[in-house]
């Protein structure tokens, strides 16, 4: 079987010899051929291409863009499939024959594509290698055998790397130019694919490695025009925007919870295209999936996948079978919903009993809807949002239960800080993430008959589904159960509050026994049981020194209650050695003291969890002069040994301790830009007051290269309210 890999190349000989290099190095010998479509070069491309023996070239006397020139190739290609290949990727062992087991692992099946480093749409994975040897060494981890559990069905590849059955493009056509001279072309020829009948998989067992759109960033302001040109011709064509048709939130599918054999019926408000109903069928192959989209022409797209009705949402759920739904999934804005609680009450009807809704919640406080507004710019508070409370209620007041919120908040400027501080300190509220949040993520259940806060006190009592009754009571307001407990006879409520609480903790539910202890010292401070299960609560979470108080005002302490007293003023004492060890070393690290051994030290000790990002900047604080520095030196060295949980935690301390330090807004922008965040590392960059060149170079190579596609991804920062 022969595979013909087309490049198209403009300039850049460096990039096309490294590629044609790494094809001949890493690619069966006989498995494939190499066509080459130079667009009219004015390097020394051409003088290097015909010195190569084993490439087949065309010569083009103009730059004739690049669907041309891949179309070019393909007419004289001689091989069973077509393999798209950007000039600016290095490939790597097995890439070929992986990416040819999945394209033949099913007669449905029409393309398939890789992963790498750089790359939009969700197909760029973070890496930590810093050349080209350990680039193959990183890419030798993910490319073995071929893996089935590791193909991904997607809406569409982007044409970096997109390997395609020639028949298929024999039945479908060749790539449409007039989305000359790039970009687009690859979400057309995705969707002809699909709409043919076929799958397009994303192979997450294959990765190749991607400098990234290096023939456009010469000309960063004709880059910006083409892409807006090239996707109102998409939209000309197809009747639909590809960047929000295609858009999919991990968020909102990462709200299912289930095993992945489930068998649930899903049904998604303003599905576009189908890309998170696509997302579900991808973990759990089956659900049944539903639709409803205004778009016509974007629900025709979405119907490959299930039954989509199209049209108003409001007419159309009046017409569906009550009780029928496990899942509702809402990506239609918010702004769309005339009434919002008649709306969401015929959502509620929708589903099963039990049923989780999920959906995005614009949050009316944020900040940027709120400075506007009083700057004058904006109209008053329309359909744009509600706040927390008016969340919960609205979702209540409508049978839900379980009313779970995420905020969802991005990256704030110094000056808009300041703003939000004053916002805070204006209302005369503690915490400013109620203006931080751009939206929230609210998950929500219908009402289950017997779902009342009696029958799960009786669950518990009877040790039945004990551990899901806690969970369920963790819905539940302490001051409601105890005010039910008084009311319903139960006998001794503090017994039985005491009862619930040691429950708690044996399902290590700690802060929610902690809790219901309090109301239940708050009623009876002389209740002996209650210090005690106080005590033992703050132990079993490590607040050793409040253990120790309570256990303290015990009148009678037993033999066993006294040795914890001993082992807790053990502990507390290993504690503050502890710390001072640690406070030394990171003074070591300050001052370049034997920086690289005590670097080792610490970030080993961050990776088996033996100390938190707390306890690191609690004693920065303590201890550390220039402690914004240190931070962002231990967040860099624990990034580049894989240590990935603490960075931006650490990171995010750093500014917050001094908001403009130009090392740490260098750092994280470097970061941001290896794990494929363009966007955060450009806005890091901005912020640097007198930027220097390495700085300034990076801020430009990042502003020529904007990523096109326009979608929520999973790295988004989530904080449970």
């Amino acid at each position: 079987m022969l595979t013909s890999i087309v490049i198209a190349t403009f300039n850049k000989l460096d990039y096309t010899r490294q590629c044609i290099e790494s094809i001949r190095e890493y690619t069966e010998p006989g498995s494939y051929e190499i066509i080459v479509v130079d667009n009219n070069s004015t390097d020394d491309t051409k003088a290097w291409l015909r010195d190569q023996p084993d490439l087949r070239i065309v010569f083009n006397d103009e730059n004739l863009g690049f669907p041309k020139a891949c179309n070019q190739g393909i007419e004289i290609s001689t091989g069973n499939n077509i393999l798209l290949l950007n000039n600016d990727t290095i490939v790597t062992r097995n890439w070929l024959s992986n990416l040819i087991a999945a394209l033949y692992s099913s007669d449905g099946v029409g393309a398939v594509g890789s992963i790498t480093n750089s790359c939009s749409y969700g197909q760029a994975i973070p890496v930590s290698y810093t050349s080209l040897a350990e680039m193959h060494a990183f890419a030798e981890q993910h490319n073995g055998q071929p893996n089935p559990s590791a193909w991904e069905e997607r809406l569409k590849l982007i044409g970096y790397c997109m390997l395609i059955k020639k028949p298929i493009l024999d039945q479908i056509g060749l790539l449409d130019e007039r989305f000359t001279p790039g970009n687009y072309e690859d979400d057309d020829l995705s969707l002809r694919i699909r709409l043919a009948g076929y799958k397009l998989l994303l192979c997450k067992d294959t990765f190749i490695h991607h400098y990234g759109s290096v023939s456009f960033k010469d000309a960063p302001p004709q880059y910006v025009q083409l892409m807006k040109d090239n996707n109102r011709n998409f939209q000309d064509k197809w009747g639909f925007d590809p960047d929000k048709g295609n858009q999919f939130r991990t968020d909102l599918c990462g709200a299912i919870q289930e095993p992945s054999d489930s068998r649930f019926r899903v049904l998604e408000i303003g599905c576009g295209c189908g890309g998170n109903l696509l997302q579900i069928r991808n973990r759990y192959p089956n659900a049944e999936l539903f639709g409803i989209e205004l778009n016509e022409a974007a629900a025709k797209v979405a119907a490959i996948l299930g039954e989509v009705y199209v049209g108003e949402t409001d007419e159309i759920i009046q017409t569906l079978p009550l009780s029928t739904y496990d899942r509702v999934i809402v990506s239609e804005p918010y702004s769309q919903w005339k009434h919002p609680e008649h709306h969401l009450s015929l959502l509620n009807g929708l589903l099963k009993e039990g049923g989780q809704l999920v959906a995005a919640i614009p949050n009316s406080l944020y900040y940027g809807r709120v400075k506007p507004f009083l700057l004058g710019l904006s109209p008053a508070r329309a359909n744009d949002g509600l706040t927390v409370s008016e969340t919960q209620h609205m979702f209540s007041n409508v049978g839900f239960t379980k009313v779970s919120l995420t905020a969802l908040t991005t990256s704030v400027s110094s000056d808009d800080r300041d703003f939000i501080r004053k916002l805070a300190g204006a209302a005369g509220v503690q915490t400013t993430l109620q203006y931080e949040a751009a939206e929230f993520l609210v998950a929500a259940v219908r009402e289950e008959k017997g779902s009342g806060i009696k029958t799960v006190i009786n669950n518990i009592l009877s040790q039945k589904d004990v551990q899901a009754s806690i969970k369920e009571l963790s819905n539940k307001d302490p001051a409601d159960v105890v005010n039910l407990i008084d009311q319903a006879g139960y006998g001794e409520p503090v017994e039985l509050l005491n009862y619930l609480a040691v429950q708690m903790l044996e399902h290590n539910e700690y802060p929610l026994a902690q809790q219901y202890l309090q109301h239940l010292f708050e009623r009876d401070p002389d209740n002996p049981q209650t210090m005690f299960n106080l005590g033992l609560t703050m132990y079993m979470q490590g607040y050793l020194e409040l253990a120790l108080e309570w256990f303290g005002l015990l009148p009678e302490k037993s033999e066993q209650v006294l040795g914890w007293m001993q082992n807790i003023r053990q502990e507390l004492t290993e504690s503050k050695q502890s710390d001072m060890r640690l406070r030394f070393t990171l003074r070591r690290i300050e001052h370049d003291l034997f920086k690289d051994e005590s670097l080792e030290e610490l970030t080993e000790l961050l990776r088996n969890r033996k100390y938190s990002v707390e306890d690191i900047s609690k004693q920065v604080l303590a201890g550390v002069v220039e402690k914004a520095r240190v931070l962002t030196i231990v967040a860099t060295e624990c990034f580049q040994r894989g240590i990935y949980d603490p960075v931006i935690e650490l990171m995010g301390e750093a500014l917050r301790i001094e908001p403009s330090n130009s090392f740490a807004l260098f750092q994280l922008a470097l970061i941001l830009n290896e794990l494929g965040e363009y966007d955060s590392a450009r806005m890091y960059l901005e912020k640097i007051a007198g930027r220097d060149e390495e700085a300034e170079g990076l801020l430009q190579k990042l502003m020529a290269g904007q990523n096109r596609d326009n979608f929520y991804n999973s790295e988004i920062a989530t904080v449970r309210l």
